[in-house]
């Protein structure tokens, strides 16, 4: 690192950085002077400050300061730092402002740093810094960079990875999914199933699934938007977990089968329920549930049959597998099985079907089809009766016999739980005053696809 000159002179904990040899590091970005008499500034530690104070990372002094401008800038104008080990953020702490790109940043706002950006202090105009990061993005549009900076990889859904992003201006996390194009021919990435979930996703509107906010295009691939959900997935909860208890999976399977119904309403068949795709907003025990990932969501009209077989193996529902060996053709009445299972999953953190060969989809197949499970042992004798019930009333192997998602909403185990039901509506309540709601996309394919489906008012 060279070293700090007289204009920018650093303190006594930047000296002793010095003194300790950090210049054997790689800085994780630096500040490129625009003004005679300044030079460059090597970022190694996690945040360094700018202004006239003494105690100043970087101190501006009024003889490299252009005449009269010195009173512009504050004793502590702004704040840069790699904001948890991710990414480069200013913050505006001064009196009179402080630009990034000739966008006024705002005092105690905050924005992300991108390659190239140009910081002015005291007058739009006035650039003293040309920001410039060590680490650049690759394999992602410009037109995806100059909205969001694209951090790590999330997870992988049914045909693409998720990476951790965040919009430059006012630093909002979101999950960007990038969908790579495959050919026509192609079980995962055709086309036409990427649009089939951007197409999904753009028609939903509901506090309980995972909002689309924009898309982007690109010859490669798509990259759509997705809200972030801090609280990860209800698989890592349940794994993470010894037992969980009854009214805490009652809160949480409230708020999917809440979800199902108004899919169902709209004649969407999810067809891929597991605990993977449903996310949380926070770690707490009690938190906003959203189901995810529409990679293999059919819509149908009503109680039309579907025509593929598909799905995780241990979530699917009989007839799915029938229908692989015989053709015999399901409904929606599949995700009904797979949130039953979701909701065995939690109860006793064991799946219902278990092959003792673990691997073998053939005894797994068989086990599904006879539908017989066990809620004998210690974890199900803390279960109430209606929590056994409602366990009946979806994993019934005939679907004609099997609950919709209606009745499932109106079962005794949730419809005569106030409390529960009143906890669901405060949580999203919260969310939507927190700003963690926000409004999904309104933006469609181009005129190559179908409008989307009808939206529908959102539901609490």
């Amino acid at each position: 690192m060279s070293q700090l000159p007289a204009t920018l002179t650093p303190t006594s904990s930047a000296e002793e950085k010095i003194s300790q040899g950090i210049t054997a590091e790689v800085p994780w970005g630096c500040l490129i002077p625009n003004r005679l008499g300044l030079q460059k500034v090597d970022l190694y530690d996690e945040e360094i400050t700018f202004g006239r104070s003494l105690d100043c990372t970087v101190r501006a002094q009024e003889k490299f300061i252009t005449k009269g401008r010195i009173s512009y800038i504050s004793m502590l104008h702004f704040i840069v730092n790699i904001k948890a080990n991710r990414f480069p953020v200013i913050r505006d702490v001064s009196r009179n402002g402080t630009w990034v790109n000739g966008i006024l940043v705002g005092k105690e706002k905050e924005v992300i740093l991108q390659d190239g950006d140009k910081i002015s202090v005291g007058m739009k105009n006035y650039t003293i810094f040309l920001f410039k990061q060590m680490i650049q993005q690759k394999d992602v549009p410009d037109e995806v960079l100059k909205k969001f900076v694209i951090l790590e990889t999330l997870g992988h859904g049914a045909f693409g990875k998720v990476n951790l992003a965040f919009l430059k201006r006012g630093c909002r996390p979101r999950a960007i999914k990038k969908l790579v194009k495959g050919k026509v021919s192609s079980n995962k990435n055709d086309t036409r199933k990427i649009k089939n979930e951007i197409k999904i996703l753009s028609s939903l509107s509901h506090p309980n699934i995972v909002s689309m906010m924009e898309f982007f295009e690109n010859d490669e691939a798509f990259f759509i938007v997705l809200e972030y959900m801090d609280g990860g997935t209800l698989h890592d909860r349940i794994l993470r977990r010894d037992c969980m208890s009854e009214k805490e999976a009652k809160l949480i399977f409230y708020q999917i089968i809440r979800a199902v119904k108004y899919l169902h309403d709209n004649e969407i068949t999810h067809r891929d329920l597991k605990p993977a795709n449903i996310l949380l907003n926070s770690d707490n025990v009690e938190t906003v549930v959203k189901v995810s990932d529409f990679g293999l969501s059919k819509v149908t009209e009503n109680d039309t049959l579907l025509l593929t077989a598909c799905g995780t193996p241990h979530f699917v529902a009989p007839e799915v597998w029938v229908y692989q060996y015989r053709g015999i053709p399901y409904t929606k009445k599949v995700d009904i099985w797979s949130t039953g299972v979701i909701l065995y999953y939690m109860l006793s953190t064991k799946l219902p079907f278990v092959p003792e060969q673990s691997d073998n989809l053939q005894m797994l197949r068989n086990l599904i089809i006879r539908g017989k499970y066990s809620t004998n042992g210690p974890i199900w004798e803390t279960i109430s009766n209606d929590g056994k019930s409602i366990l009946e009333k979806m994993l019934t192997v005939s679907p004609n016999s099997r609950a919709d998602a209606e009745q499932i909403e109106k079962h005794s185990w949730l419809h005569n739980d106030v409390e529960m039901k009143e906890k669901v509506v405060a949580l999203i309540s919260d969310q939507e005053l927190d700003g963690s709601i926000e409004q999904p996309c309104k933006r469609t394919l181009d005129d190559s696809i179908e409008q989307p489906y009808k939206r529908t008012r959102r539901i609490v």
